[in-house]
């Protein structure tokens, strides 16, 4: 499966063009409420609850969507991690 993380403040729609709705097996994930997360091992751990990601799994994020996939490829092995205008935190 493949999960796409938007930026801060941004949701699914950041991927509305038709190229990323051809991705196969892709969910389009928008923030989850938050609940007093401080840091992002926190809101990794939260998103990977809520997604349903799991090992084996492929992580692609932008911005914020991006460095919150670096801590999501450090709790969990995936299959790949792909960083959109994003860094390693």
């Amino acid at each position: 499966m493949h999960f796409l993380l938007p930026g801060m403040g941004a949701d699914h729609r950041m991927y509305a063009a038709p190229a990323w709705q051809a991705l196969p097996e892709a969910r389009f994930i928008d923030w989850p409420e938050h609940h007093g997360e401080a840091t992002i091992a926190a809101i990794a751990s939260r998103v990977i609850a809520e997604a349903g990601i799991r090992e084996g799994d492929t992580v692609i994020g932008s911005s914020l969507g991006g460095i919150v996939g670096c801590e999501i490829a450090n709790q969990l092995h995936l299959r790949s991690l792909v960083l959109i205008g994003s860094a390693q935190p």
